[in-house]
């Protein structure tokens, strides 16, 4: 989902959110579907779009077997294209490298602590002995 095109409208009883979806996919509707119902959460049904979920699902099932039964001309196909699953990968190691790095620099910049006697040890041991 993206969040520039994000649209809400708050009233008095109700909060309407509208969010588009980034790319087309299928909805997912038995994957994704929670146990319980939630309360407070009312799904306009109006705005579900079953025709065009399954025509998109039907779509996604017909290119999963596609490349299944195909990996070579999948490969091929591939190969021109950026892969974003790859994309979203390498940035998740470059920000995993850049926190690392970050946090290195705080910890070489922290104040060593100096170790103090144990605090409180004999009031501890005074009030077993009182028992």
């Amino acid at each position: 989902m993206t969040t520039t095109c994000l649209r809400h409208e708050v009233t008095t009883t109700l909060v309407t959110f509208e969010l588009p979806k980034l790319r087309d996919e299928p909805c997912w509707k038995r994957l994704v579907r929670p146990k319980k119902a939630l309360p407070w959460l009312k799904r306009d049904s109006a705005r579900a779009y079953p025709t065009e979920c399954s025509d998109k699902a039907a779509q996604w099932r017909e290119a999963y077997f596609y490349t299944k039964l195909h990996p070579e001309l999948a490969e091929a196909q591939g190969e021109g294209q950026d892969n974003p699953a790859e994309k979203m990968k390498q940035e998740r190691k470059e920000e995993e490298e850049d926190f690392e790095q970050q946090l290195k620099i705080f910890r070489d910049r922290a104040v060593p602590r100096t170790p103090k006697g144990k605090k409180g040890s004999a009031y501890k041991k005074m009030r077993r002995s009182d028992l």
